[in-house]
């Protein structure tokens, strides 16, 4: 067995030949092939019926047709759309072994279900050449003949002299009912299928139509057998109902299919003079827009008369094999076609036919732009060969003799200063030079006139006049040896290395061979020679050496044969230059990687331990494997027992990473990503030995007990390793001192998601974006375009209709172009329809904002896409990338869409990967760097949580970004009192109150004992209460403004565990306390004093008796009664039974990324809907326990639960102010108002009391005649007048402010420091002064103690200068005594004062009293008028 096989090795030749291409015509036959529809029973290894029809003739095993292998009978099926003239099959079999190539024996061929011949096989015959009887048919049918159930059919040509041909372009007149845009009804048998309307190729109709039409006309009867309507690619579904007519009779309709294009009509071979299509009866828009109409005939018509013979056949052209029915064109004409002509010979009625085929000049129109060998490319196919066109010329060109520095070229393209020519011509792609983006040069060689390829490492020296570039290239550069690529034939760079020997060796002329090159043209020299195997074979020796071998073999890759492994075949090279690929001499390489054995057992056990990557055990015994084999991707091959040579990643086209090399601080792939992808985001702390690899590194924790052992110790899948979660939420961590609590998943595969990926905008499990949307209040934004047709935009606002209900602007179409370069073969102009003026693009997203920005009608946001792509951008994505040139020399890709258009609308990350334009500036990380969102006005970067939300959310007063930078940053970050003026006002407010209601209290404290009555006792009590609550709220701005200082600018930050705090509740009960204790107080006082001037004679009788027990607990029950209704208002609410109503929202820890600032009930009873799915009951019907309850069981509690603390009523602003400010939406609504209503009352009552105290001493001073009354009554009209307005500046404005903000009229949140520290605490300021004389008396009696010494120093200098002058001063005793006189007056007042007040001796008879003794200690002679005095208020 082995001696065969070795003989095998040895002699078998593998010697391959190209068969030429399938042509589509010979002579006066036209291959018709491709104008059928190809099936078969069955499609094994995606090589499918279209095989047999593609052009290949190669009959290589991968170009043909291959069936699942059946028992019965298999088929092969050809199936047109008329019958067609069949002259000659032509059925090319599959190359290969003998019983391979044997299968097609007895192979049965079908016309139309008749038999038409059988195939005997024939070893050396390809193709075999069927002609049957039957020359009309429309089904051809292949049955095999084999009873293996296998069918390879590489090639089938069916061949015609009378081809259906289109004779639409050539012989119809095309016309249309009306023209608008310039589509013609020529443009729809022009020859050009182009779908988009802008590239000048489809007809359109007017708007006005009402039943728009197309029509084709012939000069004579024509037999249709087929049309291909062909419709644009926007605005498609116009094409729906639209009925074909032919000769004016209905004959189908067409219904819109967007799959479908072109609509392929059946005639049946119907003879008609006209085609017409109608739009149907129900078409919305009556336009009728057609690319192309191609009516197929097997017969054409009569065509060329007198002299348009000539014009139709004198254009250059070389006639072949002596025979006009055949010619070949010049490069910029091509082949049409091959008719019979009826022609005119010069005479009427002498008539020829003659048959043959004419050059017509090539065009665009006959030019699609295809990919050719991987590259976009212009390409102009004819019935006889393929032509290109430059990208950016309408040169045409031939390439011949596709070589490696050998191809050559018809033409040179113009307007190509990168070679782009030379691509699709070559295999490399790029090379280190910046000017031949595809490596190669071309040249139009002066010396030879042939215009051909060249590199730069070329030997040859041409000399070239199409290039200023230097000329002559650099001699060959000698192969790096031994860096495990072979770069010559015989790989002798790669043949010795570390001083050991790999490849064949020939003694006789020193010549080193692969061992992978194999051939009977080597044998002879092998046998008699060389050292075969590392012994000298002899005549003989080598039947004695195969006979006794018993070493280890393995299948060679080349030949397939069984081979032996020895010593000089381990670890050796098998990787090749892609040079030696492209090169078809070098026949064994047809593969950048040819190992020597297919299962690569010839790369374990290496001598060489530089070359040895791993360790691993091969059939259950621990080897070495070579690093050649490191990701060798070959399918079904596995190495080691485990396969953990082949455990790769891909991260672009052209780097693939072993498992190992990834995350190990050393870039493998140029765009670093083998460093930066999902699997390092998370490592161990603990190093270990990788597998592959020789250095102890922490390793990713997606690693650790994956199945695979990643370790050399194998502790990778051992446990010990830190852990987070239980059961379901069990994984593995860098440490666990900071597990926390896991969000549940519901309804999802994935169980759970950690609270740090939480709320990140990936919707890892079940509905989590929805529930955080929720959560955050988030409104939903437009990312694409509401309509969008092709390359057409429309803005919303510019929808037909919507525009006329505008008057803002008008709308226009507006061309842009989002990429920064210009791209062969795409359509980089967009077209959009929007308003004709400037936006403010910050409230749009994704494309919407691309488009916007791109095309400049942003006010203030650029264009995102600045980083053009290149050949190698988006790695590892877009496998079915083409190449093409930018901007004439940069090399970039674009991928197909499938309609025949290509495009490259992505976006080039910064780490090289791309993402599609609609997901640019959506606030989502979609490159994994941020860079889609870097340039984008739209969004505001939330730095700790890294995350991003809409511009306009930011400086929106809530907060939206878990670090609070959103609301806390140089535009709008803020202070618990905002600038220089409140705070200054908060602290000579606060001190003043605090030192003047301090005083007042002393004074009334110690006159407390002079009290006499109850009146008196309760005027007193209540001024100290008034003295108390005002006192209380000097403290509180005293402490806010400490407390102000303390935090300063880090407030912002900070807030959110201030306004939770127990110290800003207790700020708010202080100072809402103080408030309504000063109020009620000043209420109360106001009322009695009211009462005693209204009951002057009955407080006179009643009250003027000393104090008793019974007057002095009605006086303690007023005064508790005060106190309990101020505290009952500042403490109920944050009492815990009324949580429900008073409690503002929840403050989560910051490590919970769901919540972010406080959020409320209805905000909870979102997110419980939206995670439950369904939640009963409004949020203010719901406690507070129940939303907690529902929301912890959102989350494990492994750790604590979720952490929060409850916003009290008094947290809704930094202030710590009472929350007078609600809307109807609140729940502390009713009560807020209710209190603001009681407030409001007490300023009615306390203005409407001392207004009528007014009025009725204003009375009483009219009666009397005494200016010492009036004067002091007057005093008393200013305090009372200062008492009202001091009261009608707080009050009043602050009830209007809270009941517009209560409408939401207007939104005062921020007024709250205003009115916290100046509005509502003046008072606290003012009232000292106005309801008590103790303050003015103490500053009075200083200002007269001043008087007093400043006159006594004046008089005694008045003696002294009189003494001096001789002029003695008499004293004027009357002033003297006057002045004593209002001094014990005054003095007497003061003492009374209390007792006065208290019994209200405002009265008349009171004043009698006191103007009595008055008159007695001063001997006033006049008797005063009974009046109310204003002492006595």
């Amino acid at each position: 067995m082995l001696g065969q096989a070795l003989a095998a090795f040895l002699l078998v030749g593998m010697v391959f030949s190209e068969s030429p291409s399938s042509e589509r015509k010979v002579g006066n036959l036209t291959n018709v092939a491709e104008l059928g529809t190809a099936t078969q029973e069955s499609i094994a290894n995606d090589m499918g019926p279209d095989l047999a029809v593609d052009g290949d003739t190669t009959g290589t095993w991968d170009r043909c047709t291959r069936n699942e292998q059946t028992s019965d009978k298999t088929w092969w099926k050809l199936e047109f759309f008329s019958k067609v003239r069949i002259d000659r099959i032509d059925i090319w079999n599959r190359k290969g072994t003998y019983m391979i190539r044997k299968r097609i024996n007895g192979a049965e061929i079908y016309l139309d279900g008749v038999l038409c011949d059988k195939i005997t096989f024939k070893s050396e015959q390809n193709p075999y050449k069927i002609e049957c009887e039957i020359k009309l048919a429309r089904n051809l049918t292949i049955i095999g003949g084999q009873e293996d159930g296998f069918l390879h059919i590489c090639e089938v040509e069916v061949w015609s002299n009378k081809p259906p041909v289109n004779i639409g372009r050539k012989y119809g007149i095309a016309t249309q009912d009306s023209v608008e845009y310039g589509g013609e009804a020529s443009r729809a048998v022009d020859g050009n299928t182009n779908g988009v309307f802008r590239n000048l190729s489809c007809t359109h109709t007017s708007r006005q139509s009402q039943h728009a039409w197309w029509e084709l006309t012939f000069s004579t009867e024509v037999q249709i057998d087929w049309i291909n309507v062909w419709n644009r690619q926007n605005f498609a579904e116009r094409i729906d109902n639209c009925g074909v007519y032919l000769d004016g009779v209905l004959h189908g309709r067409i219904r819109y299919d967007k799959q479908t294009n072109p609509y392929v009509v059946e005639t049946g071979g119907v003879v008609v003079r006209t085609v017409k299509i109608e739009v149907g009866q129900d078409s919305t828009s009556g336009i009728l827009s057609l690319c192309e109409v191609e009516v197929f005939s097997a017969y054409p018509p009569d065509v060329c008369k007198g002299a348009e013979v000539e014009n139709g056949y004198a254009h250059p052209a070389e006639v072949i094999e002596g025979s006009t029915t055949t010619v070949k064109c010049n490069s910029d004409f091509r082949v049409e076609g091959q008719w019979e002509f009826v022609c005119n010979n010069g005479s009427w009625g002498d008539q020829y036919t003659e048959s043959r085929s004419r050059c017509v000049p090539m065009s665009t129109d006959d030019c699609k732009i295809q990919s050719v060998e991987g590259f976009l490319q212009y390409v102009c196919q004819d019935s006889s060969r393929k032509t290109l066109k430059c990208p950016f010329s309408n040169t045409m060109y031939d390439i011949v003799n596709i070589q490696v520095d050998s191809s050559l070229f018809s033409q040179v393209c113009e307007h190509d200063p990168s070679f782009y020519q030379t691509c699709g011509a070559v295999t490399e792609l790029v090379t280190e030079h910046e000017s031949p983006v595809c490596g190669q040069y071309i040249c139009a060689d002066v010396s030879t006139g042939e215009v051909r390829s060249v590199t730069c490492n070329s030997q040859q020296s041409p000399t070239c006049n199409n290039t200023n570039r230097e000329e002559v290239c650099p001699d060959k550069e000698e192969g790096v040896k031994c860096d495990g690529t072979c770069d010559d034939d015989s790989c002798e760079d790669e043949s010795r290395c570390n001083g050991l020997e790999y490849g064949k060796f020939c003694e006789k002329n020193n010549y080193h061979h692969s061992i992978l090159r194999i051939s009977s043209s080597d044998y002879l020299d092998w046998f008699y020679t060389c050292k075969l195997w590392g012994v000298h074979v002899g005549e003989g020796a080598r039947e004695q050496f195969v006979t006794e071998y018993t070493g280890p073999t393995c299948s060679h890759t080349v030949s397939g044969e069984e081979v032996p492994i020895f010593n000089f075949t381990r670890c050796a090279a098998l990787h090749y230059s892609t040079s030696l690929v492209a090169d078809k001499k070098v026949w064994w390489v047809n593969a950048t990687t040819v190992p020597y054995c297919a299962d690569l057992m010839d790369q374990t056990n290496c001598s060489d331990l530089s070359r040895v990557a791993m360790s691993c055990k091969v059939g259950g015994y621990p080897t070495n494997i070579s690093n050649f084999i490191i990701c060798h991707g070959r399918p079904g091959v596995k190495v080691c027992d485990d396969g953990m040579e082949g455990n790769c990643k891909i991260m672009s086209p052209s780097c693939h990473v072993h498992k190992h090399k990834l995350c190990d601080k050393i870039p493998d792939c140029p765009d670093e990503s083998d460093e930066t992808n999902e699997y390092c985001q998370e490592m161990t702390q603990i190093s270990c030995q990788r597998i592959v690899g020789d250095e102890s590194l922490p390793i990713p924790l997606l690693w650790l007990g994956d199945g695979e052992v990643d370790c050399v110790s194998g502790g990778d899948e051992e446990p010990g390793w830190p852990t987070c979660g239980s059961g379901d939420t069990l994984r593995f961590v860098s440490d666990n001192i900071s597990c926390t609590d896991d969000y549940l998943c519901l309804g999802s595969g994935v169980r759970y998601v950690p609270q740090k990926l939480l709320c990140d905008k990936t919707n890892t499990c079940g509905n989590e974006n929805k529930v955080c949307r929720s959560a955050r209040g988030i409104d939903p934004v437009q990312w694409e375009m509401l309509h969008r047709d092709g390359n057409q935009f429309v803005f919303s606002y510019c929808l037909r209709g919507f525009n006329e209900l505008q008057f803002e602007t008008s709308c226009a179409e507006v061309e842009t172009t989002i990429s920064p370069v210009d791209t062969f073969g795409v359509e980089e102009v967009r077209t959009i329809n929007m308003p004709d003026k400037l936006y403010s693009c910050d409230s749009m997203f994704g494309e919407m904002y691309l488009l916007f920005s791109c095309s400049g009608r942003c006010s203030s946001s650029p264009c995102p896409v600045t980083r053009p792509l290149s050949y190698d951008s988006c790695g590892g994505q877009f496998p079915d990338r083409v190449y093409s040139i930018a901007d004439y020399k940069h090399l970039t890709f674009v991928t197909p869409s499938g309609d025949d258009t290509y495009h490259n609308d992505y976006f080039l990350c910064r780490n090289k990967g791309c993402v599609t334009y609609d997901k640019v500036c959506d606030m989502v990380d979609n490159c994994g760097d941020w860079s889609d969102e870097e340039g984008c006005t739209n969004n505001f970067y939330c730095i700790a949580s890294n995350t991003r939300i809409a511009k306009w959310r930011k400086c929106d007063g809530k907060l939206d970004c878990r670090d609070m930078s959103d609301e806390c940053n140089e535009e709008c970050g803020k202070e618990i009192i905002e600038g220089l003026p409140l705070k200054i006002s908060s602290w000579a407010i606060g001190l003043s109150a605090s030192a003047l209601n301090s005083f007042m209290i002393v004074q009334h404290v110690k006159s407390l004992r002079k009290s006499r009555s109850s009146l008196s006792l309760l005027n007193k009590l209540l001024i100290i209460l008034i003295g108390i609550g005002d006192l209380m709220v000097g403290g509180y701005l005293f402490s806010i403004s400490a407390i102000d200082v303390h935090f300063g600018e880090t407030y912002c930050s900070r807030q959110t565990d201030w306004l939770s705090s127990d110290y800003c509740t207790t700020l708010g009960v202080i100072s809402t306390i103080g408030s309504q204790l000063s109020l009620f107080s000043m209420a109360g006082l106001s009322v009695t004093r009211l009462f005693g001037v209204t009951h002057a004679m009955i407080m006179s009788s009643n009250y003027g008796s000393r104090l008793n027990m019974r007057s002095c607990i009605k006086v303690l029950v007023i005064v508790t009664l005060v106190i309990v209704m101020s505290v009952v208002v500042a403490i109920a609410p944050i009492l815990s039974p009324f949580e429900d109503f008073f409690v503002n929202g929840m403050y989560y820890e910051k490590s919970n990324p769901l919540f972010v600032g406080f959020p409320d009930k209805k905000t909870h009873r979102d997110v419980i809907q939206s995670y439950y799915g369904r939640i009963k009951g409004g949020h203010d019907s719901l406690s507070w326990s129940i939303f907690t309850s529902l929301v912890n069981c959102m989350f494990t509690d492994l750790y604590g639960g979720l952490k929060r603390v409850k916003v009290e009523f008094y947290g809704n602003d930094g202030v710590c102010l009472f929350k007078y400010f609600v809307q109807t939406d609140d729940p502390q609504r009713h009560f807020s108002w209710g209190t603001l209503a009681v407030n409001f009352f007490c300023f009615l009552v306390i203005s409407g009391s001392y207004l009528y105290i007014n009025l009725v001493s204003s009375q009483s001073a009219n009666e009397a005649n005494n200016p010492q009354i009036n004067s002091r009554n007057r005093r008393m009209h200013r305090k009372i007048s200062i008492t009202i307005a001091t009261d009608f500046a707080c009050w009043v404005p602050f009830v209007v402010i809270s009941t517009l903000h209560s409408l939401s009229v207007m939104d005062a949140t921020s007024w709250y420091a205003l009115f916290s520290i100046v509005i509502l605490p003046i008072n606290s300021v003012v009232n000292p002064i106005i309801y008590d004389n103790s303050f003015a008396s103490f500053v009075g009696r200083r200002i007269s103690s001043v008087r007093n010494m400043v006159g006594r120093f004046s008089a005694v200098g008045a003696e002294v200068s009189g003494q001096l002058e001789d002029q003695p001063q008499v004293p004027d005793v009357r002033t003297s005594h006057n002045v004593d006189c209002y001094s014990q007056v005054s003095d007497l007042e003061t003492r009374n004062k209390p007792s006065c007040r208290s019994l209200g001796s405002s009265s008349k008879m009171g004043l009698e009293k006191f103007s009595e003794k008055s008159e007695t200690d001063c001997s006033l002679t006049k008797t005063q008028p009974k009046t109310i005095d204003s002492t006595e208020v």
